[in-house]
């Protein structure tokens, strides 16, 4: 098998570190099927892997996660969201046909981080979904080491 980096959600990762997170819990009923079979797809490679998480996100309606019948996933995520100022600038780039992350989510994200004074630049890429977003290739790809650069040598 290749290797490659597994996309485990929030279903898959907090029930493997939080006793309190039972997998079979932390998804809606409508979604468990899914959920199941997208913690041991890959995000990037193989190419069908991609294409069949989109698949599987779009497979059910609503919410994937049981946030309103789950009170431990909903304290868990609460205590992992990040919305606490963050000393380094913050860069986010959202595709814009992202169905996993959809933009309207980020959108509300950035506006309220900006709200609470973060440094952060919000960078919306036309044409890329999730996973696509950081294949080699991408429009991403100069802009991001430009960036990236810049930050390493301590320009504003």
């Amino acid at each position: 098998m290749s290797k490659c980096q597994r996309k485990r959600y929030a279903t898959g990762e907090f029930s493997r570190f939080y006793p309190d997170i039972k997998f079979e819990e932390a998804a809606r009923p409508k979604a468990l099927a899914a959920a199941r079979e997208m913690v041991n797809l890959c995000l990037l490679l193989p190419r069908e892997d991609p294409a069949r998480l989109g698949q599987l996100a779009n497979s059910f309606e609503g919410r994937a996660l049981a946030t309103s019948t789950n009170a431990a996933l909903k304290a868990r995520l609460a205590q992992n969201t990040a919305n606490q100022p963050i000393k380094a600038t913050l860069l986010i780039a959202q595709g814009v046909a992202d169905e996993v992350v959809l933009p309207a989510a980020n959108d509300s994200y950035v506006e309220e981080r900006c709200a609470a004074g973060q440094r952060l630049e919000y960078w919306k890429i036309a044409g890329r979904n999730h996973g696509g977003i950081v294949q080699l290739g991408t429009p991403l790809d100069e802009p991001l080491v430009a960036w990236s650069a810049a930050r390493f040598a301590n320009e504003p």
